[in-house]
């Protein structure tokens, strides 16, 4: 097996980590690489490895659930699995904890595991006048005024029939993985993992009725947005389109942003047999 280690480049205990993985992969006939970015930090660890040639069974991702939304867009291209362990603080997207870690990986290696394919966003941001930019989320697809301008006004549309125009602070496209971030500390649904909808949460909504929207995963949401009068904030009150915390675009006045489910998927290796809900439940204790 060849695997393809990716510890947060912050971190120095993900960079121990994962040169200490590479040295079990070596004595047990193995193989490790690195992204060519990432490998100084490894080799000052200790592990002397090969950047990565776009040949892998496997990518190793130390670090949180931000790890590995970062590894999303890395990885696309090559469709390589990911199994995750977890340097972070709630770690839905992880497979186990540091101290776990190397049992778990026998289990991998042993074939004794799942492969879950979660569902991708895609999408594109146009704005007036200008070529629509492309986005891709695991999570989520955000939309949110910025920390200068007044709320938005949303108009929220599914498979092109308007569904509700209304103001926001923002709104939220998530993919079930997605439903347990942004989208539940907005008060929005949890979707079981392979139910392959999308829900749709506005943030702060300044309205009596407006709730969540779980859609299928083969429509399309459409949301016209609206800026308020312009107070002097320029740029850096423009609001943004935001992909998993790590894409951001400015939006203007009467842009268009379009959200749909992408053709691909993204590969997560599991060696627990605990259920979705065991998993929740022991994931949101963390956060009290």
């Amino acid at each position: 097996m060849k695997l393809l280690l990716l510890p947060h480049p912050l971190r120095a205990e993900t960079v121990a980590f994962c040169a200490e993985l590479a040295g079990f992969l070596k004595r047990n006939g193995h193989t490790a690489c690195a992204l060519p970015d990432g490998i100084q930090p490894l080799r000052q660890a200790g592990a002397d490895l090969p950047a990565f040639d776009g040949q892998a069974d496997l990518a190793a991702v130390a670090g949180g659930d931000g790890a590995v939304l970062r590894s999303v867009r890395a990885l696309l291209a090559y469709d390589l699995p990911v199994w995750a362990v977890n340097f972070g603080r709630v770690g839905y997207l992880t497979d186990c904890e540091p101290a776990d870690a190397f049992a778990s990986f026998r289990k991998l290696l042993a074939g004794d595991c799942l492969i879950e394919r979660r569902i991708l966003l895609e999408g594109e941001a146009e704005n007036p006048g200008e070529p629509p930019r492309r986005f891709l989320a695991l999570n989520e697809a955000v939309i949110h005024r910025s920390a200068l301008s007044r709320a938005l006004r949303l108009e929220l549309s599914v498979d092109q029939n308007l569904l509700q125009t209304f103001p926001a602070d923002g709104l939220i496209v998530a993919t079930p993985t997605g439903s347990t971030a942004y989208n539940l500390s907005a008060g929005g649904p949890i979707l079981m993992p392979e139910s392959g909808n999308l829900v749709v949460t506005p943030v702060c909504p300044y309205t009596l009725n407006n709730r969540s929207l779980v859609v299928p995963g083969t429509d399309t949401v459409g949301v016209r947005v609206s800026l308020p009068p312009p107070e002097g904030g320029g740029e850096d009150g423009l609001p943004l389109l935001t992909a998993d915390g790590c894409e951001k675009l400015p939006l203007r006045d009467g842009a268009l942003v379009t959200v749909r489910q992408a053709e691909k998927t993204f590969r997560l290796v599991r060696t627990s047999r605990d259920s979705f809900c065991r998993t929740l439940q022991q994931k949101l204790a963390r956060t009290l």
